[in-house]
């Protein structure tokens, strides 16, 4: 068996395809060749031979290229490939996590490869970093500040013109989300959830990335119900404690972004520093940090502290001389 492609004009109302053509000897062999995948946007095709060099079996394989004209063929390699057969790769579109099919045995469970399971696997953060750059943070309340769970998060990447092409969709339970991108693109990522508007950001991952892992971009969202009327406060009003400029390096962990301080509160935050506050430049809103601290391991400390009293979204920030820097993944 060989791999054939087949084309199509994607502007055409005709479901008219051309004759197949043979990819051509880099992919196909004299045995078999099957269960092609292509990413598009890595331009790669995977697939499965008994032909080409494997561990045994059909192995999976991979070539860069398109069409009939195709590069760089190499075994996927463990633990994709296995002594026995391996098949049907293919990934999410977030690039995090995919699927195979493999009659290897494991454990108790499977002694024989008589019958074929379906594997996940998962790419660990920091090998997706070196090729992709990723693209994480949490989806906030814009009036509480506080995570929203359950939060469906898509990705666009925007074209030249202003055409937009989805390219990953999730569900996060936990308001944390994350996507691995491709570099020198430009992308639309929109946040949903029932009850509120939707929270867009954009994002370019061209030029130096802000930190080895890529970008951490925090969304907001409006919620769509009316909201209380405020409660009737004493004339006293108690104002917002400033953030003091500090010489040198420093460690703050941010637990929120509101619109009105509310002191009582982040009381329960006293013990792991003074809070402070700071306002986000051109929209109305102050930054709850707490702490000043002038190494990151105790930042750290602080911040398992701060997620242990209900403040799940805070976040490490780095100031240098009283200026914020940047967030701490």
């Amino acid at each position: 068996m060989d791999i054939w492609y087949i084309t199509r004009d994607v502007n055409s109302r005709d479901f008219d395809f051309t004759f197949p053509v043979n990819c051509g000897i880099t992919v196909n062999t004299p045995m078999d060749e099957i269960t092609p995948y292509y990413d598009l946007e890595e331009a790669t095709l995977y697939f499965s031979s008994n032909g080409h060099v494997s561990i045994g079996g059909f192995d999976i394989q991979k070539a860069s290229g398109s069409r009939s004209q195709w590069k760089d063929l190499e075994n996927a390699g463990v633990p994709f490939n296995s002594s026995t057969d391996d098949y049907y790769f293919t990934r999410s579109p977030s690039k995090r996590m995919g699927f195979f099919v493999s009659n290897r045995p494991y454990a108790v469970e499977k002694p024989a490869t008589t019958d074929e399971d379906i594997f996940q696997f998962f790419y660990e953060l920091g090998d997706l970093a070196q090729d992709y750059p990723l693209v994480s943070g949490f989806v906030y309340d814009k009036l509480t500040g506080e995570v929203l769970q359950n939060v469906v998060v898509e990705v666009f990447e925007v074209v030249e013109g202003g055409e937009k092409f989805l390219v990953g969709k999730e569900r996060f339970d936990n308001g944390n989300y994350s996507f691995s991108l491709l570099n020198n693109r430009k992308y639309e990522i929109t946040a949903k959830k029932t009850g509120f508007e939707a929270g867009t950001i954009t994002l370019g991952t061209s030029g130096p990335r802000p930190s080895e892992k890529g970008y951490s971009t925090p969304i907001f969202m409006n919620s769509l119900s009316k909201p209380a009327p405020p409660t009737p406060r004493p004339k006293e009003t108690v104002k917002p404690p400033e953030n003091p400029a500090v010489l040198g390096t420093s460690y703050r962990i941010q637990v929120s972004a509101v619109k009105e301080f509310d002191a009582a509160r982040y009381g329960v935050l006293k013990d792991i520093g003074a809070v402070q506050t700071e306002e986000v430049p051109g929209k109305d809103l102050f930054r709850v940090l707490v702490g000043d601290f002038d190494n990151l391991e105790d930042a750290k400390k602080g911040q398992t502290k701060a997620v242990g009293k209900g403040f799940k979204g805070a976040i490490i920030v780095l100031y240098e001389s009283g200026k914020r820097v940047r967030t701490i993944d």
